[in-house]
């Protein structure tokens, strides 16, 4: 609050104006004033607890009492069942609707909420219902994996060396895990990583079901344009203008969005490339140097192909605004989609990956987890992949994983 950093302003306003048309709000339609709509459940209390029934009835009531309703969505652990976007509901140009819907339930216990925005683009405060869900026969549930992993590129000045095996190696740890439960998507490597390429994987994921698990992984370059927009490296990208040819991160987030399965990770071995102040770069470049021997450090590289600013300048986005501006983003990616989304690296920081250990040391970290625990949640994998991150880097790298639905923790394995 109260920033004077303008180039920081002028992102999180262009951010901000990209959320509210990918949720397909109308801002010409503001009016002046603050209402907050409601949105209830209204046979909540003859709902039980415990489901024998893979389907539930839901008698919902919207309303507002000045303002025009815009959209309507249920999400059930916070994945919403139409997508981001929801059902429009300005054609209709009501402030109350009455409905009935039938969802359909997962196994094990689903978490109900509704969701209403009015016109000014404002949701109501959300109230959960919890079911449990228990079929007569146990579910056996599939994982789908899609992984993206480059070493080469048109301009070879940013090759890097693991980004392929970490792929190639993450899918067959996945692979011994789950056995006959895994199913390969897909997997681009090089050459073959582009935004069509990756746009086909959707087609595949719709194949999932409500109780499948859906993982996608990203090993590369990160990189951040001109106007601050966050994009993934293709083998064509231009590191200079990264709009051109790269990979928008609003792509991934379609990935995962309007999919039946509900329980969705999102792996990028990644971090950001572009312009960055030169005190951020000398600050990176000496821990660095300090942290790897002479013999490590040659065969050692930074997913960003970091290039240096020699002027501060104004309206550059320094390297610590650049890493919070692509986590509040990553956070929007989780509370749009219902996906957690697990990042290598953050802050002033570099996602390293080492010859030593043959991999970038975050997705290294998210293997050896795969051979040293025989059932693991979420959130405790979260913990691991950052414990044993900050301690083979030695605190120079982080991972984070900001604002993950907060309402289900589930196990991966």
């Amino acid at each position: 609050m109260g920033s004077h950093d303008t180039a920081l302003i002028r992102s999180l306003r262009n951010a901000y104006e990209k959320r509210i048309k990918k949720l397909g709000i109308d801002t010409t339609s503001f009016q002046n004033g603050y209402d907050l709509p409601t949105g209830e459940i209204a046979n909540r209390n003859q709902i039980s607890f415990e489901q024998k029934s893979g389907n539930l009835i839901l008698k919902i009531i919207a309303r507002d009492k000045k303002l025009l309703l815009q959209r309507l969505n249920i999400l059930i652990n916070e994945t919403p069942i139409w997508g981001i976007k929801g059902i429009d509901l300005s054609g209709i140009k009501r402030k109350y609707l009455d409905t009935t819907v039938l969802v359909s339930l997962a196994s094990g216990e689903n978490i109900i909420e509704v969701s209403v925005f009015n016109q000014n683009g404002i949701e109501n405060y959300r109230v959960p219902l919890s079911v449990n869900y228990t079929p007569e026969k146990p579910i056996v549930s599939k994982v789908y994996f899609a992984g993206i992993g480059t070493n080469q590129f048109a301009d070879s000045t940013h090759n890097l060396r693991w980004c392929v095996r970490d792929i190639r190696d993450l899918a067959a740890a996945l692979a011994t895990k789950f056995g006959k439960q895994f199913v390969l998507v897909d997997t681009l490597f090089n050459e073959k990583v582009n935004r069509e390429s990756v746009q086909s994987i959707k087609k595949k994921l719709l194949q999932a079901g409500i109780n499948d698990k859906v993982i996608i992984s990203f090993s590369g370059h990160g990189l951040l344009s001109g106007s601050m927009d966050y994009y993934l490296s293709t083998y064509n990208v231009n590191f200079q203008k990264p709009e051109l040819e790269g990979l928008p991160y609003e792509l991934l987030e379609n990935l995962l969005d309007s999919l039946s399965a509900r329980k969705k990770l999102l792996l990028l071995d990644a971090c950001h490339s572009g312009e960055v102040d030169k005190e951020d770069v000398n600050k990176i470049n000496q821990s660095l140097a300090s942290f790897l021997p002479d013999s490590l450090s040659s065969n050692s590289a930074t997913k960003g192909g970091i290039v240096t600013n020699t002027t501060t300048g104004k309206g550059k986005l320094g390297l610590q605004s650049s890493f919070d501006l692509m986590q509040d983003l990553f956070a929007n990616v989780g509370k749009g989609t219902g996906a957690t989304v697990i990042a290598a690296s953050g802050g002033v920081q570099l996602a390293q990956e080492r010859s030593d250990l043959g991999h970038g040391v975050f997705t290294f970290s998210i293997i050896e987890a795969l051979k040293k625990f025989s059932t693991i949640k979420i959130s405790a994998l979260k913990k691991y992949v950052s414990d044993e991150v900050i301690k083979l880097t030695r605190g120079l790298q982080k991972p984070t994983a900001r604002m993950e639905p907060l309402l289900a923790d589930w196990n991966l394995w």
